[in-house]
């Protein structure tokens, strides 16, 4: 069953949530507010940092079918929110900018959500390498990783990433910089199926790097390297006549 509701941006959700956990085979919630505009159907999305909450106590129980969660800008949220929610149905899940996470919801997330294939972690500051590395143990179907402007993430657990989830298919390790070109190695060796990239704002990364990464990988698509200091305009030229059939973007925008 699929249910989408408009509510109020203030209001406390909980009660709703716990309302709804007598639908058993619920799969698929949409809360809106003024504020979110989600652009497709997401399982629990409650995009909107001024809604206040309590533990999800007894719902994680009842929604054995979750699959999808969004809980992006909700910078309330805390590992035990998210540890509620893991479930082994989980495979896709966005907390973007919930800056109360750490590395504790990524352990339990690796133990308790092994399908998961979409994780997004932007701006959460608190997650390490270590975080990475619980994921990459045991989430080796993972596709589409996002952890911009994580700045404790760096290539202890990128590397993780690339040689264990060798699906991988989208990463977003823009301003991680702690990266260095033996991520790009890691991911030439490993990363056969990578269709995008973008290592933005990572000071240590090299063209000689980036030349390898494109010469292994024939499906790379997309890569975008902007503020990357040791790339000049010059160099991003040359990779461009070379590499003809990758989007290369060096400008100043973030995927």
């Amino acid at each position: 069953m699929d249910v989408q509701l408009l509510v109020r941006a203030t209001c406390d959700i909980t009660p709703l949530l716990e309302f709804l956990c007598s639908c058993s085979s619920l799969n698929c919630l949409t809360l809106r507010t003024q504020y979110d505009r989600p652009y497709g159907l997401q399982l629990l999305n409650l995009s909107d940092d001024s809604l206040v909450y309590r533990p999800f106590h007894g719902i994680s129980r009842r929604w054995q079918y979750l699959h999808t969660v969004s809980l992006r800008t909700c910078r309330q949220v805390t590992d035990e929110h998210i540890c509620f929610l893991s479930q082994r149905a989980l495979t896709h899940l966005d907390i973007g900018y919930c800056q109360l996470v750490t590395d504790v919801a990524l352990s339990t997330l690796a133990l308790r959500c092994p399908h998961l294939v979409t994780l997004k972690l932007g701006w959460c500051r608190f997650i390490t390498d270590n975080g990475l590395i619980h994921i990459a143990e045991r989430c080796s179907r993972l596709r589409f990783l996002e952890v911009k402007f994580c700045l404790l993430v760096g290539d202890a657990g990128l590397c993780q990433i690339a040689q264990k989830c060798v699906f991988l298919e989208s990463l977003n390790c823009c301003c991680c910089r702690e990266a260095t070109d033996q991520l790009l190695v890691s991911l030439s060796q490993h990363s056969r199926h990578l269709l995008k990239l973008n290592i933005g704002y990572n000071p240590r990364i090299t063209p000689m790097a980036i030349t390898h990464l494109l010469s292994s990988i024939t499906r790379l698509q997309a890569l975008i390297c902007v503020a990357c200091t040791q790339i000049t305009s010059e160099s991003v030229s040359e990779l461009k006549q070379r590499f003809p059939d990758v989007e290369i973007n060096s400008a100043m925008f973030i995927m």
